[in-house]
């Protein structure tokens, strides 16, 4: 008997489960327990037991510290414990399989089933956001995706769920019907496309927000020449702007006072005494002309991008600049 009890306590040592201290000090029959309280643990588990098998598993620690049976055990029981909360498919059943994947990581960090668990909480946290359909929600569940993600890279799971929120983001900008949400689904149209190439839901949003901003953006531009053509009240802007919607570089732009502004090259002149720098006018004029020069300068260059905010904006410099002559 003495024999067979050394040879235990030496393959306990020699497992690392075990203290030099540990092998003097343990009993034949505080052994004996400590196996039959883990047995005890481990049928409790089996009957679904988890707090039966969990009070084994405590006892057993408190009988030999250093032997990671009851540890293991314990892990055991709270995971299967997660799991089983996380099969209810509740926000509650998420939020107590999480509480129980940290207890499992706590007794055995990085241990992969409690990791796994951990990981499915988040993509079931993530996939109960999204289906509220709301902005919160979206961004709620990219972020658990997120999360899931850093655990698992490429997990499948997890980067459907990133997905299906880039794509429903993208559908919530679209439903505004304004150029800044076009734009916006096309930007979430693209990131869900990255992660699934091809994927339907991804490609009709795309298909149906790239036609929308396009014609909205011909028609704000449209409306930048109309008001060049019809300026408002008190604007004198009813020179020849044809260059200007053409994209050349010099035209010619009627200031009060009958003196004509010929602008190119950071050169203005009236139209009986050719042109002349821009530096060799007063001050006061200097500036003015300098204003109106980059004004319209930019909103060439705006109408030839077709960038309609940047149309818009040097369309109202260079109304300010027209004011302000």
């Amino acid at each position: 008997m003495k024999s067979i009890k050394c040879l235990i306590l030496i393959n306990l040592a020699l497992a690392g489960w075990l203290t030099g201290l540990d092998v003097q000090a343990q009993s034949t029959a505080t052994i004996n327990q400590y196996n039959s309280l883990i047995a005890a643990g481990q049928s409790a588990l089996k009957s679904d037991n988890i707090a039966s098998a969990v009070a084994a598993a405590d006892k057993a620690h408190a009988l030999i510290p250093g032997y990671p049976g009851a540890i293991q055990l314990k892990r055991d029981a709270y995971v299967k414990d997660g799991q089983e909360w996380l099969a209810l498919n509740t926000g509650d059943g998420v939020s107590k399989a999480m509480t129980y994947a940290n207890l499992a990581l706590a007794l055995i960090p990085n241990d992969p089933a409690a990791t796994q668990l951990k990981k499915n909480c988040y993509v079931q946290d993530g996939q109960q956001w999204l289906a509220l359909n709301t902005g919160e929600g979206v961004s709620k569940a990219i972020t658990y995706a997120d999360l899931a993600l850093a655990i698992a890279p490429n997990d499948p799971a997890a980067t459907l769920l990133k997905k299906n929120g880039y794509v429903q983001d993208g559908q919530q900008w679209f439903y505004l019907n304004t150029s800044d949400g076009y734009s916006k689904a096309i930007t979430y149209a693209n990131l869900a496309l990255a992660l699934a190439p091809n994927d339907p839901a991804a490609t009709q949003l795309m298909n149906q927000a790239a036609p929308k901003l396009k014609s909205l953006q011909q028609g704000a531009l449209q409306q930048v020449k109309l008001t060049l053509q019809n300026p408002p009240a008190g604007i004198n802007l009813s020179g020849n702007i044809t260059a200007l919607l053409t994209g050349t570089s010099l035209f010619t732009m009627p200031i009060g006072n009958n003196f004509t502004m010929l602008i190119g090259n950071n050169l203005i002149g009236n139209a009986g005494s050719g042109l002349i720098s821009i530096q060799s006018l007063s001050p006061g004029k200097q500036q003015a002309a300098a204003n109106l020069a980059s004004a319209l300068s930019n909103l060439s260059a705006a109408l030839k991008a077709n960038n309609v905010a940047a149309a818009q904006k040097a369309l109202a410099s260079v109304q300010a600049a027209l004011q302000a002559n």
